[in-house]
C-alpha cells in the first residue's frame, strides 16, 4: 500500500492521498491534512526522525525516514517516507512532496534476520556450531563471530573459507569441494582448523545444493559442526541444528528444495542422510535418527557418516573417509569415535 502527500507553505494547504490516510488507519477525508496530525500518528520513539515544521519551511529534510504508525485501531505498522522540497525561481522553499509506503513486511524480515544472526553468532562462540550459504558468484555468507573464534578477517573467510583448515589437509578438502560444487552435489568432509587462541579443532563440514520451486539452481546451504568423541547432542541443539538446515536457508531463498544431487530439482527436502564425502551417494530420506547409537554419526549428530563393513561385521580401517589422518594429534580438541563404538550399520 502506498500513498501520498503535499504541504504548500504560502498558504498552508496539505493534502493526503487516500492512500496515504488509509496507510495512516484512517479513512479518506475524515480528519483534515495537518502536519501535527501526522506527528501525533507515529510512534514516540520513532517522532525524533521526523523533521519539524521551522526545518520544513526552510527546506531542510531528509530524503527518507522509516517510522512507525500506531493506527487508530492499536495496530503498527512501518511506513518509509519520503519528502522533496520545491523551490521557487529565486531559490525560496515553496513546498512539499512526500510519499508514502507500508514496508511493515520488509522491515519485519529485516529484524528476524538480525535477530537470527545474532543467535547464530552465540552459536559459534559458544559451541563452534554454524551455518552459512552460498550465493552464485561463491561468497559465502557466514557469521562473523567465526572471525571473532579464528582470527582472520570476515571478508577473506567468505571468500576464501577454506583459509580456516589446517595447510596439510587445505588443498585437498579445496580440490573435493569443488569438485562436488560443480556438480551441485552433496559434500560432507571433516578438516582440523586452528582457532585464534591456538587450539586445534577437528569439525564436520557438510553443504547442499538449493534450488527454487521450479528447479532453478540458486546455490548451497552447509552445517558446520565439531567432531566429538560419541558425546550425545542436548535436545535443544538437536533441534535447532534441524531448524537451521532444513528451515534457514530455505525461507531466505523463497521456499527451495533440497535434493541430495543435481538430477532431482523440485522433489520433497531429504534429510543430511547417508552420503559419504565426495561420494555422490544418494541420500536415503529415511527418517533421521537424533540420538547416538548404531549406525549415527559421532556424537549422535543427525549426520551419517557411513563406513564399510568387511562381511564378518567387522569395520574396514582402510575406509577412511571418516577419520582426519591426524585425529591422535593431542592438541585436537575433538576426537574421531572409536571403533569400538560403532556397530554395522
Amino acid at each position: 500500500m502506498s500513498g501520498a502527500w503535499s504541504w504548500v507553505f504560502a498558504g498552508g494547504e496539505q493534502v493526503w492521498s487516500p492512500g496515504f490516510y488509509r496507510l495512516l488507519g484512517l479513512a479518506p477525508n475524515a480528519a483534515k491534512a495537518r502536519y501535527d496530525l501526522l506527528l501525533s500518528l507515529i510512534h514516540p520513539e520513532d517522532r525524533h526522525l521526523m523533521p519539524a515544521m521551522a526545518d520544513i519551511r526552510q527546506g531542510h529534510v531528509p530524503r527518507e525516514v522509516i517510522v512507525r504508525v500506531i493506527r487508530t485501531n492499536g495496530t503498527v505498522r512501518t511506513l518509509s517516507l519520503t519528502m522533496e522540497v520545491r523551490f521557487s525561481a529565486e531559490g525560496r522553499p515553496v513546498a512539499l512532496n512526500g510519499t508514502a509506503l507500508d514496508v511493515s513486511d520488509r522491515e519485519q524480515m529485516a529484524r528476524l534476520r538480525h535477530e537470527e544472526r545474532r543467535r547464530q553468532g552465540a552459536l559459534y562462540l559458544t559451541e563452534h556450531i554454524t551455518t552459512f550459504s552460498m550465493g552464485l558468484d561463491l561468497i559465502r555468507d557466514i557469521p562473523i563471530a567465526v572471525s571473532q573464534v579464528h582470527g582472520l578477517p570476515i571478508e577473506e573467510i567468505c571468500a576464501e573459507p577454506y583459509l580456516l583448515i589446517v595447510p596439510e589437509e587445505r588443498e585437498a578438502f579445496r580440490a573435493a569441494a569443488l569438485e562436488q560444487i560443480e556438480r551441485r552435489a552433496f559434500f560432507q568432509r571433516t578438516a582440523h582448523e586452528r582457532l585464534a587462541n591456538g587450539d586445534l579443532w577437528h569439525f564436520r563440514i557438510l553443504t547442499m545444493p538449493v534450488w527454487d520451486p521450479d528447479g532453478t539452481y540458486l546455490g548451497r546451504c552447509g552445517l558446520k559442526y565439531p567432531v566429538r568423541n560419541h558425546v550425545p547432542p542436548t535436545v535443544a541443539l538437536q533441534e535447532g541444528l534441524e531448524q537451521s538446515v532444513t528451515g534457514h536457508h530455505l525461507r531466505a531463498a523463497g521456499s527451495p528444495r533440497l535434493v541430495d544431487d543435481e538430477s532431482r530439482p523440485g522433489q520433497r527436502p531429504v534429510a543430511f542422510h547417508g552420503a559419504a564425502s565426495g561420494g555422490g551417494q544418494r541420500a536415503s530420506g529415511k527418517p533421521l535418527p537424533l540420538a547416538g547409537g548404531r549406525g549415527a554419526a559421532p556424537g549422535g549428530c543427525p549426520l551419517h557418516c557411513h563406513r564399510r563393513w568387511d562381511p564378518g561385521g567387522r569395520p574396514d580401517l582402510s575406509d577412511t573417509r571418516a577419520r582426519p589422518a591426524n585425529a591422535r594429534d593431542p592438541s585436537c580438541r575433538a576426537a574421531p569415535e572409536p571403533d569400538s563404538a560403532r556397530g554395522p550399520p
